[in-house]
């Protein structure tokens, strides 16, 4: 139990990476202190809830599902909806006016669940799945709606994930049409799949309620829901035990009511700065540069610059996903070998030439570009073996995301 702990509080703790911005999380912190004094001067409070939303929230809660550590499930509300209702409200109403609940509705089991294909002895190999009070669940799915209510008019329209009445085949059809219109151009395409890791981990709270607020989200709610994120914590539960409590400091709940929304809150401005960046793909005059489901994004470019570009803005690095991911380094060998072997029948000097200068990627994205000087006679060889490479790395990372 002790490496459970350890495991879980290590990922709840804000740690301070490479190249993170510190001063720009020192000035969030104190906007945010302005901000609450600015609205809670305001003296505006928040709208009551009342009986119509109550019900709703208690007949969307998933029967069948864990209770929670009081033992109590959603069938206990459903069940007794018409006794429970008159006093659900007023306890809630008591939250909205003192703009905060009891340390008692901020904790939550985190069940550990094995990824597919993954090391069962690694407690990394785990995803952790958090069950939180029943009553929770009900504020929580009050305050989402009433957040979508206006986030859902500024999302992102390259999100097709966590939202009411948008399939995420959505992403997918965007994905393969703008292949297709690629296709019909005779224009490369480049396919790029990201996951943002330990997404949902590892996100910084002042930066979340930061971002909720220039979002619109602002005034008392604000100030809830942020109050709601101070002082959390879980235990962790395996075989039947439980941990001592583990302090939330970073990061949102994987299975709460309002992480979805909060997750898309922090990680629309991303997809905002693409599509205003105006690189990548499309189809006709839409941009589709970054269809994105939740946290896994495709990104989409008809060249090595656009590419690299979006993935700035991602934070990621082309040259490291095509020339230097270990996990990939067989496909890579594989393959370069051939286009080595294929360039070597003409002339030796050239593909070694190609290396000395550090153009292998520019030869693997685009064996045509001036930078490149290489033999047309071996052009059309060396760009289906290529699109092959490029082809199994894609397939093989997509299939580590998805385990």
């Amino acid at each position: 139990m002790k490496i459970w702990q350890e495991h879980f509080q290590q990922l709840a703790t804000p740690t301070l990476e490479e190249n993170f911005d510190t001063e720009k999380l020192e000035l969030v912190e104190i906007q945010n202190k302005i901000i609450e004094s600015i609205e809670r001067e305001k003296g505006q409070g928040i709208d009551h809830v009342n009986v119509k939303e109550v019900n709703k929230a208690v007949k969307n809660l998933k029967a069948g599902k864990a209770p929670d550590e009081d033992g109590i499930s959603a069938e206990h509300y459903k069940y007794g909806m018409d006794e429970l209702t008159p006093f659900i409200v007023h306890l809630l109403n008591l939250i909205l006016t003192y703009l905060d609940v009891t340390i008692f509705l901020k904790t939550g089991i985190l069940t550990p669940i094995l990824k597919k294909e993954k090391d069962k002895t690694l407690p990394s190999s785990y995803r952790g799945i958090t069950v939180t009070k029943t009553f929770a669940k009900i504020l929580q799915s009050i305050l989402k709606d009433r957040v979508d209510s206006v986030f859902n008019n500024i999302q992102n329209s390259l999100q097709r994930g966590f939202t009411e009445g948008v399939s995420s085949l959505c992403a997918a059809f965007l994905t393969s049409e703008a292949i297709e219109e690629s296709k019909k151009l005779k224009i490369l395409m480049i396919l790029i799949t990201l996951d943002a890791e330990k997404a949902f981990d590892k996100l910084n709270h002042e930066i979340l309620f930061n971002k909720l607020y220039h979002y619109g989200i602002k005034g008392k709610l604000w100030i809830l829901l942020r109050n709601l994120y101070k002082g959390m914590s879980i235990k962790v539960k395996w075989e039947g035990q439980c941990t001592e409590d583990v302090m939330v400091l970073q990061g949102i709940q994987q299975g709460a009511k309002l992480s979805t929304t909060l997750y898309k809150c922090y990680n629309n401005v991303i997809l905002d700065s693409i599509l205003k960046s105006g690189l990548g793909a499309r189809i006709g005059d839409i941009q589709v540069p970054a269809p994105t489901c939740a946290d896994d994004i495709a990104v989409l470019a008809n060249s090595t610059a656009d590419a690299q570009g979006i993935l700035d803005i991602e934070n990621e690095d082309l040259e490291h996903f095509i020339l230097r991911c270990k996990e990939l380094e067989q496909i890579r060998s594989k393959y370069c070998s051939k286009i080595e072997q294929t360039m070597n029948e003409i002339d030796t000097s050239t593909y070694k030439k190609i290396i000395q200068q550090g153009n292998l990627l520019q030869l693997i994205m685009d064996c045509t570009s001036k930078d490149i000087n290489c033999y047309s006679t071996v052009y059309e060889n060396i760009e289906t073996l290529a699109r092959n490479m490029c082809y199994e790395m894609h397939m093989l990372r997509t299939k580590r995301i998805k385990t």
